[in-house]
């Protein structure tokens, strides 16, 4: 009888094996659209006879194993950091390509309405209407310049402030990466694959807002560092990152244990947030500076040979400060000038019907007088659109690049560590009819129980 007892463990064994087999492949099929999920196998052993007439003892559940590709996983780790700067920046400079306006309908426009101003107020130089038809069109000139200045410098200070809210994402999830490590690290033998998985997309989603160092541990941890070697995470030790305000410009800057590590960010969400920030628009803006100077400069210079309405000298046509640094958030017309358009010097002699000055304005149009002689006024505002809209195109191949390549990194761990649907199926089927042969195999043994029984009473 004791080798019908046996037969009946052997069955029994073998039942649970199979039945777990079957668990597994469920639970795969439930997390089939779950991010970050490994795919579960399941490792079977035999149980070995116990002496040299045993056919042995079945089957044992050895344990359960995520499938995980360490390089694949690595791949993405690297590349995902600039994938996410050039996403952030792309996205920023569309917004800033679109702040310059549509071709034809922007500066552009404005600048050839003044010149048209002058150029009509050229035919008839005593005219009231065409004098404040100019004195218009300074304004509006102006106010363009304005709203240029401050949509650029927009697009940066919504970068600075976004630096702000990517802290608080990353504090967040080096928080969880901690949890997850104290965890793994306190598992003593328990199954904790979904806990690395948890783990593992955390640092996935890090790696988004900032380039992390991550290191494996002996005892099952990971522990982070950003910015060469600084850490963030010791196994369930969590370092906080906090902001600050840079000397002079207020500019958002970020800490770690009272230290700027600002410099030593080089991707992520946070690294493309700073390059706009502290060099795309700031380029943007000089060179928009630069044309309201040289343009109202030269506006001025001519104006000011000249003679008004009733025969005094050209005074300060445009306002501007003393340099180029912050000249078109500044620039505006001379409000005497805006208050009394016959202040207009479009005389170049104080004869009445002299229109020597507001020609020579005029022609400004056509004159390569700005940027040291070498552009007019249109040439600068295109240099300043190609500039803009090269960046753009520049960041937006950048990353489609970067995206590409992290398609065909995800396809690949989907390869490697995702759920099919396919295989599931197949390994199900196999579990169902080792689980179906196994059960004919107990029933029967038990009937062969039943009947040696049967004989004994």
């Amino acid at each position: 009888m004791s080798g019908l007892f046996d037969s009946l463990s052997v069955a029994a064994s073998t039942l649970n094996a199979q039945r777990m087999g079957m668990d597994l492949v469920g639970q795969n099929l439930a997390n089939v659209n779950t991010d970050g999920y490994s795919k579960r196998q399941i490792l079977l052993a035999e149980r070995p006879g116990t002496d040299a007439n045993s056919a042995g003892r079945g089957v044992e559940v050895a344990g359960i194993r995520s499938t995980r590709d360490g390089f694949i996983q690595s791949r993405i780790s690297q590349e995902q950091p600039a994938a996410a700067m050039d996403a952030t920046v792309a996205d920023a400079l569309s917004v800033a390509e679109s702040s310059l306006g549509a071709a034809g309908s922007s500066l552009d426009a404005t600048l050839e309405q003044f010149f048209s101003a002058f150029s009509a107020l050229s035919e008839n130089p005593v005219s009231p209407e065409l004098r404040d038809g100019v004195a218009r069109q300074g304004d509006a000139l102006a106010q363009m310049f304005h709203d240029i200045s401050d949509r650029l410098a927009t697009v940066g200070s919504d970068a600075d402030a976004a630096i702000a809210g990517s802290v608080g994402e990353i504090n967040r999830l080096t928080t969880q990466i901690g949890e997850y490590n104290a965890q793994v690290m306190s598992a003593n033998g328990r199954d904790v694959s979904s806990i690395v998985d948890a783990r593992d997309n955390a640092i996935h989603q890090l790696s988004q807002f900032i380039d992390v160092a991550v290191t494996q541990r002996s005892d099952g941890g990971m522990d982070v560092s950003v910015g060469g070697g600084r850490a963030l995470i010791v196994g369930a030790n969590v370092t906080a990152l906090t902001t600050g305000s840079a000397p002079g410009t207020g500019k958002t800057t970020i800490l770690l244990s009272g230290t700027d590590i600002s410099a030593a960010i080089a991707g992520g969400k946070v690294a493309g947030q700073m390059a706009v920030r502290d060099q795309y628009i700031p380029d943007y803006l000089d060179k928009l500076d630069t044309l309201a100077f040289d343009f109202g400069t030269a506006v001025n210079t001519l104006h000011a040979t000249g003679f008004d309405a009733n025969g005094n000298a050209g005074v300060t046509f445009f306002q501007l400060p003393g340099s180029a640094g912050g000249a078109a958030s500044t620039i505006a017309m001379n409000r005497a000038i805006a208050d009394d358009p016959q202040l207009i010097a479009a005389s170049a002699t104080g004869a009445v019907g002299d229109n020597g000055v507001a020609r020579q304005i005029a022609a400004l149009r056509d004159v390569r007088s700005l940027a040291g002689g070498t552009a007019t006024a249109a040439n600068m505002w295109g240099r300043l659109v190609y500039s803009v809209g090269a960046d753009a195109a520049s960041a937006a191949s950048s990353r489609d690049g970067r995206q590409a390549v992290m398609d065909q990194l995800a396809r690949l761990r989907d390869a490697a560590s995702g759920v099919s649907i396919d295989e599931e199926a197949a390994s199900l089927m196999k579990f169902q009819r080792a689980y179906e042969a196994n059960a004919r195999f107990f029933a029967t043994v038990n009937t062969a129980l039943d009947t040696l029984m049967g004989m004994v009473k």
